[in-house]
């Protein structure tokens, strides 16, 4: 499923020359608030699948960066702050950006109204009837954010919240992204009835009118059953010429964003050693043994003192 937004109706055969992932809650809580070598096991998984999806092509990629930018940080410029509107290369927004269409929660009844597969748009039941509340899509427009940036027409069903994990009937969620196909055979797409089906998924790009990226598929992938989300894959063209684009920032930045950032992984450090500490085993035999030592030491120096 890694390149079923591959373009061409022959992409069995063929791979994408570059190839980006964006992964995130990848590992549980402690190593994924710990970072560094704590998530090179989960790196290691991802890139051994993509390493066999990659050889069923005949093809082969080598990693060219890795790079975790930790669970807060990315809300903070991950690079000198220009370089989002004057950017030297092409830029690429990928995620989960948690934009839903609705702002409650909907009503035990409302389950029944979630978008299900049907080729006809003027179904009720037609995702694209939702799409029309998206959030994202909104703000966008008002200009309230990802200013500059451009996205590929939405023909694809919601992404969040499906049921998943053995019992969940996760294969019921999988199918072809535009509402046809595998998934209109299964009949039905089996959403988690507290909250609303939302495009929470998303890829968006800066593009220029002298040297503009030319999407050909932007599609959500099958289900895993590992997540409650669909992953989305976004397939283009770059032009060989640089991309000459600039932009006014919208707003002032924060000239402190450096040590903010700082201080958020900081902030992440002690999330992650609690989490050791309380969720793992590892971490809860380190802290017996040393509730163990620290009472027989006691025990010592009562003994030692008594006598």
């Amino acid at each position: 499923t890694l390149f079923a937004a591959l373009p061409s109706a022959d992409s069995t055969s063929r791979a994408p020359h570059i190839l980006v992932l964006s992964l995130q809650e990848i590992a549980p809580i402690a190593p994924a608030f710990l970072g560094g070598s704590f998530l090179t096991p989960y790196f290691d998984a991802f890139a051994a699948a993509v390493e066999g999806a990659a050889a069923e092509l005949g093809a082969g990629y080598v990693d060219v960066a890795t790079r975790n930018v930790g669970m807060t940080g990315p809300n903070l410029p991950p690079a000198e702050p220009s370089s989002l509107y004057t950017p030297p290369t092409y830029l690429f927004l990928a995620g989960d950006l948690n934009y839903r269409t609705a702002s409650t929660k909907p009503a035990p009844s409302a389950s029944r109204t979630f978008p299900q597969p049907t080729k006809d748009p003027s179904d009720p039941l037609h995702y694209s009837q939702l799409l029309a509340s998206d959030q994202l899509t909104r703000e966008r427009k008002a200009g309230r954010t990802l200013h500059g940036l451009v996205e590929a027409p939405v023909r694809f069903p919601p992404t969040y919240k499906y049921h998943h994990g053995e019992g969940g009937g996760g294969e019921t969620a999988v199918g072809n992204a535009d509402a046809v196909g595998d998934a209109e055979a299964l009949g039905k797409w089996d959403w988690a009835p507290h909250r609303w089906p939302s495009w929470c998924d998303r890829i968006l790009y800066l593009d220029s009118s002298t040297a503009s990226v030319q999407p050909h598929t932007y599609t959500a992938l099958p289900l895993q059953r590992t997540s409650d989300h669909r992953p989305v894959a976004l397939a283009v063209s770059i032009p060989s010429k640089p991309l000459s684009s600039k932009m006014e920032a919208p707003f002032p930045l924060n000239p402190h964003w450096k040590a903010d950032r700082a201080a958020a992984r900081q902030r992440e450090l002690v999330v992650g050693v609690l989490a050791w500490l309380g969720l793992t085993w590892e971490g809860r035999a380190a802290v017996l043994v040393a509730l163990v030592g620290s009472l027989g030491g006691w025990a010592v120096l009562r003994s030692l003192i008594a006598f």
